[in-house]
This record gives structure tokens, C-alpha cells and sequence, in this order.
């Protein structure tokens, strides 16, 4: 299961100079970066995406202390003034929910028809979809479009089974 972690920081609605759309990179290290998407939609939020070993360690600090760094490297990128105009943010940390263990699938190299078989009925009674089954036939493995469609399919499997 891959990570993928995103922290939204809200804000009073000063933009701190930065256009709409912008995106900044922090390089923490060799292997660890935060994206801070700004105000996405509009929004009076930065959203902070950051994935990998890097993802599960930050969500290891719980909320408020993933919240907290976040904002600290944002802080370093447009001015301490940024602190001062924060409102509040919120983790999504999926690599710590018990019942998901991570945001994504990926399969290793020349494994991919592992998806495939995943997706097989078990004994014409369990159906299993979602974004790790949503490959070969929808061409959207790892995304929630992916997921839709491989939910439909299953739905239709099961539609099918006589009780």
C-alpha cells in the first residue's frame, strides 16, 4: 500500500503576496519533500501533499504535530507572518487508519496482473473493487475514477448471481 498524505492549512484570507494556482517545493531531505498546493479553487487554504516513508512519518506525529510542522515549513517559504493569519488545519493521514493502511495501490514491477486477479469473485459470493482493481479494464489504477468504475463492475458480477 502506498502513502500519499495531504494537511490543508486555512487561513484569514491573506495570500501573502502568492498568486492563486501557485505551487511551492520544500526539500526536507534527500527522499522527503512537502507540495503546497495555494488556494486551490479559491480556497483560503494551502494544501500540502507529500508522499512515501516521508508521508508515514509525518502522520506518525498525530494532527496537531503534523499540522504543526507543515505550517512551520510553509512559515520558512513565505514569512513568518503566515503564523499570525492561520486558522486552523486538519491531517489526512490515511496511512495510520487502521481500516485503510495507506491512500493507494501500486503493483511491482511486471506484478500488475496481480490486479486482475484480485478483482476475481470469490466463490460467486464476494466481489472485490475499488482503486487496486480499477487497472486493466478502466485504465485507472491507484485513482478514484478507477475505483468508481471497478465498483460498478462488481455491482453488475453481483447483480448477476442467482440466490
Amino acid at each position: 500500500m502506498g502513502a500519499l498524505t495531504k494537511i490543508a492549512l486555512r487561513f484569514d484570507g491573506e495570500r501573502f503576496g502568492i498568486t492563486p494556482g501557485t505551487d511551492f517545493y520544500d526539500i526536507v531531505g534527500p527522499r522527503a519533500t512537502f507540495n503546497f498546493e495555494c488556494w486551490p479553487f479559491g480556497r483560503n487554504v494551502v494544501v500540502a501533499n507529500f508522499g512515501g516513508d516521508h508521508a508515514r512519518d509525518v502522520t506518525r506525529l498525530g494532527e496537531r504535530g503534523a499540522v504543526d510542522l507543515a505550517l512551520s515549513r510553509f512559515s520558512r517559504m513565505v514569512g513568518s507572518d503566515a503564523r499570525r493569519h492561520f486558522q486552523g488545519g486538519r491531517l489526512a493521514g490515511w496511512s495510520e487508519d487502521p481500516f485503510a493502511l495507506g491512500s493507494y495501490s501500486y503493483a511491482l514491477p511486471g506484478r500488475a496482473d496481480a490486479r486482475a486477479l484480485l478483482a476475481q469473485p470469490i466463490g460467486a459470493r464476494i466481489f472485490i473493487a475499488g482503486e487496486a482493481t480499477g487497472g486493466e479494464n478502466f485504465g485507472g489504477a491507484m485513482t478514484a475514477g478507477g475505483a468508481y468504475l471497478a465498483g460498478e463492475e462488481a455491482a453488475v458480477q453481483a447483480a448477476r448471481v442467482k440466490v
